[in-house]
């Protein structure tokens, strides 16, 4: 059927624009300073103008944060750089999208990146991405991170670790500009895929495909709710020299114009490292498919557990020719559990829309404005309507944007 039964986990992953939202709370490019950020346990993690060899340079300016910024992480590290604490309390109601930019080199399938975050002063810390090992990001790139708004709390941290054996090192793990955004989301979803009655309109293509609708019994062993999902072989390894795709149905998204869309779903994944990748795409049209940012050609242990992801798209995708595929390639030698996927949902998140009114200001620079000058003005479906505005400090005359 195309209800899902659970709610899913309180982390989501999202693929985000290139510039960051107008309604940003913080952001952090560590020029000027650490930024707060303090490193604990086996570490090299270090705070400075980082070395071109050694992560290419920061991303922006000259400074960062990385595994030794002048060269090769150490031997049998498991240490992390800890934020200040991020008090997200007066944002109730909200989703949180958390990005930053890194570069990741470590030893293939041995040495190991990741992101975890904590909203209880640090008596449980949660998982936002990875584990990464290898080289998903040899060039600086962008990952976006979506909360639910459970972690609007006032004592939430983030962690970025490295955890190494005793031999082979590399580059390491660099980070750089962050940022948190706050979001507000549409109650309810457009379209949810449960796969438990049938394949829900899902339909696997290209060459050499392996997935497969039904109970699986290897990867996961079992569906991540009910008892059947999609897989790359249900009881086995994906094939060689594949390279297909699983599509969803046309998604008729028209009504919801101007906002962006979350995709979520619950994955497992795991691939031949550095060889076989993973991808997720978009279309708008039904005919030109896009790679994503945050789930191009992903490879190794990508979840080897049942974990959920999310996409936040742009407004562009808001059409009535909506789809996605998840992607699989690999080569003609080693083949491994593969993707697994299940519980797909899509939901709209209000789109920024700037309202305005003339105004003109008499009797010394306060202007207090009601709901009536907004009368007319266009706001996003859902959104709060403005009681009242009151402003300081105005020019003579102009025009007020909100």
């Amino acid at each position: 059927s195309t209800t899902a039964r659970r709610m899913l986990p309180l982390v989501a992953f999202l693929g985000g624009w290139d510039s960051l939202p107008a309604n940003t709370i913080y952001r952090q490019d560590f020029e000027s300073s650490d930024g707060g950020f303090r490193a604990f346990g086996r570490t090299s993690w270090g705070y400075g103008e980082v070395d071109a060899t050694a992560g290419g340079g920061a991303r922006s300016g000259l400074r960062a944060w990385g595994t030794n910024i002048d060269g090769d992480y150490g031997d049998d590290e498991d240490g992390v750089v800890v934020s200040p604490v991020f008090d997200l309390s007066s944002h109730g109601g909200k989703i949180f999208q958390l990005s930053w930019w890194e570069y990741v080199d470590t030893e293939p399938g041995i040495d190991f990146a990741s992101v975890e975050a904590t909203r209880d002063g640090e008596l449980t810390w949660v998982r936002l991405w990875g584990e990464q090992s290898g080289r998903p990001s040899t060039e600086w790139t962008r990952r976006t991170v979506v909360l639910d708004s459970s972690w609007a709390q006032p004592n939430v941290r983030l962690r970025f670790r490295l955890r190494t054996d005793g031999s082979i090192a590399a580059s390491g793990y660099f980070i750089d500009d962050l940022a948190i955004s706050v979001f507000d989301l549409l109650e309810g979803s457009v379209a949810e895929f449960g796969f438990d009655d049938g394949p829900d309109g899902f339909e696997a293509g290209g060459a050499n495909a392996s997935w497969e609708w039904g109970a699986p019994t290897s990867g996961p062993g079992e569906s991540a709710a009910g008892s059947k999902s999609w897989a790359t072989n249900l009881s086995g390894f994906y094939n060689a020299d594949e390279d297909s795709h699983l599509t969803s149905p046309v998604i008729d998204l028209g009504d919801y114009a101007g906002g962006s869309i979350i995709v979520r779903w619950l994955q497992y994944v795991v691939t031949e490292p550095a060889y076989d990748h993973f991808s997720v795409q978009v279309t708008a049209d039904g005919l030109i498919w896009e790679d994503t940012t945050e789930f191009r050609q992903l490879s190794g242990n990508i979840s080897n557990a049942w974990q959920s992801r999310f996409l936040l798209l742009e407004p562009r995708f808001a059409t009535a020719e909506f789809q996605l595929r998840f992607r699989l390639e690999s080569d003609r030698i080693v083949s491994r559990e593969g993707a697994h996927i299940d519980e797909i949902g899509i939901s709209a998140v209000l789109p920024d829309q700037a309202v305005s009114t003339d105004f003109e200001v008499s009797g010394g620079a306060r202007v207090f404005l009601s709901a009536a000058d907004f009368d007319g003005a266009s706001f996003a479906p859902g959104a709060r309507g403005l009681d009242s505005v009151e402003l300081l400090g105005l020019p003579a005359h102009g025009i007020l944007y909100l």
